[in-house]
């Protein structure tokens, strides 16, 4: 690295010695500074913060996972939504280092705001931060059970009564009729499914999200949603890490 110093300190910038590196002007501060970590589109200390909440993301999915009871998941679902907030806030301190991580990240923030799931789960974590009115309801899971074949399957329904109709199974067979066999009830739990949210700080509600990245999905419970939100965080994160790369200086 080759520099020289320039003409007389200017008094204006407070006697501070200026240097000439590569035709570019920097303060001895900031000269230091670029020669220890180099020239940077995102603050590497943002990448480090935002890999430690998609750690407790993922742990909160693993918790959703696990057959919680309906408090452990409203809990569960509390830590995820506060992981994927700090993912975006850590994200977008350190995107301030240079236009084109600034940039980036508004480009992001523009994906989440039209992308129906990120939304969601921004503005609810919103609501449970700031405001009174509860971001998820109760269910009702009834276990259904194939009387001949090892087939199961678990319905949800805001509406306790919905568990007692009869309910069947109806398995294709190629060739031949479907088969349509009257499903045996084997147990009943309350479940937690997600709920409409109000953010107060804007006064708008936001419905529970059916789609994401343009592909129509199921998303009506705490760990459907995180799960898919969790890949798109993971990507961000990487995303974010590729501006990394050391900027090339000119010649």
């Amino acid at each position: 690295l080759v520099f020289s110093v320039s003409p007389p300190p200017n008094p204006q910038r407070g006697n501070r010695p200026m240097f000439i590196v590569r035709g570019a002007k920097h303060t001895l501060e900031n000269l230091v500074f670029s020669l220890l970590i180099g020239v940077c589109h995102m603050n590497p200390s943002a990448i480090e913060h935002a890999k430690i909440r998609i750690e407790k993301a993922r742990k909160a999915i693993e918790r959703l996972k696990n057959n919680p009871s309906p408090g452990e998941t409203k809990d569960a679902w509390t830590d995820f939504l506060l992981a994927a907030s700090a993912i975006y806030s850590k994200l977008e301190q350190g995107a301030k280092s240079s236009p084109k991580s600034e940039a980036w990240y508004g480009r992001m923030k523009k994906e989440r705001k039209d992308d129906p799931l990120l939304q969601y789960i921004h503005h609810a974590r919103n609501s449970d931060e700031h405001g009174l009115t509860a971001i998820t309801k109760e269910v009702h899971r009834t276990m259904l059970k194939h009387p001949h074949i090892n087939l199961t399957a678990e319905l949800f329904a805001d509406n306790p009564e919905a568990g007692e109709q009869d309910w069947q199974f109806i398995v294709a067979k190629p060739g031949a009729a479907d088969e349509i066999v009257p499903a045996q009830k084997v147990g009943k739990k309350a479940g937690v499914g997600l709920a409409d949210v109000t953010d107060d700080r804007y006064g708008d509600t936001f419905p529970v999200p059916n789609s994401h990245l343009g592909n129509e999905m199921k998303l009506d419970k705490p760990a459907l949603a995180a799960e898919a939100a969790f890949e798109y965080l993971v990507m961000l994160t990487h995303s974010a890490e590729q501006l990394l790369q050391q900027v090339k200086p000119s010649k």
